[in-house]
């Protein structure tokens, strides 16, 4: 396959990411799939669930023993983020060449349809730049496709459009020690006058389509629960079915 996608999970975030796994199977998704798990346990947890999973050493940032979920905002919630940009640099250095998207997905999101078709006609374009991201613009009329208001929960990286290219979110700049990884990106993208895409926020949903239900009317793709915090993340899909674990 030309597409891989990536998730990054704890123990205590270990059933919202299987949730999400279980919408993309739904949905025949078609990519191949490589979850990175901050702890032991949760790579045994996958791994019994029949996915590839890989353990990353995370406590520089996570203590060991901390298997509780992570309240947005909080501090360990704030460093485990940047593991993501971690392993997508790695991967964009290290993978076949023959992969040609990576795709960096939140475990709050809830997958309706096949999105990966829809990308790669986007990507067709010679005019849409290597780094696609979904919009968190706070004014839902907003439909600007270059948004500097990005959101951290889906990068699409298109390698044909980088080409050598150092990643533009590796951690070369210590402000990133002062900021949650979103802001970070925000930065980089602003300073560096990053080429950039945002997605569709009809097909793509988050925040406040989340919070206004405008997502009910747009036939979306998937939707993303990013302005929801802690078990109300939970509650909130279970409210609209879209919690698929027993």
């Amino acid at each position: 396959m030309d597409t891989l996608l990536f998730a990054l999970t704890s123990y205590g975030y270990r059933y919202f990411t299987l949730n999400l796994l279980k919408s993309l199977k739904q949905t025949n998704t078609t990519c191949d799939i490589i979850i990175y798990c901050l702890d032991k346990e949760s790579k045994e947890f996958f791994e019994n669930e029949k996915y590839y999973a890989v353990h990353i050493n995370s406590t520089e940032f996570v203590p060991d023993d901390f298997k509780e979920l992570m309240d947005f905002g909080s501090l360990y919630f704030q460093k485990i983020n940047f593991y993501k940009h971690l392993i997508m640099e790695n991967l964009l250095k290290n993978i076949p060449s023959n992969i040609r998207y990576i795709i960096y997905l939140d475990g709050d999101i809830i997958v309706f349809r096949d999105f990966i078709p829809y990308i790669k006609s986007i990507c067709a374009d010679p005019a849409v730049p290597g780094y696609i991201f979904q919009s968190d613009e706070e004014d839902i009329s907003v439909k600007n496709i270059n948004s500097r208001y990005i959101c951290g929960g889906i990068i699409i990286v298109d390698r044909s459009k980088i080409g050598s290219s150092k990643y533009i979110f590796t951690l070369d700049n210590p402000i990133w020690k002062t900021m949650e990884d979103q802001g970070y990106m925000q930065y980089k993208v602003k300073t560096l006058n990053i080429p950039h895409y945002t997605l569709d926020r009809d097909l793509f949903p988050n925040g406040v389509y989340l919070r206004n239900n405008k997502w009910v009317d747009t036939n979306p793709f998937l939707l993303h629960y990013n302005w929801v915090i802690g078990d109300e993340k939970e509650v909130k899909m279970k409210q609209n079915n879209h919690w698929l674990l027993n």
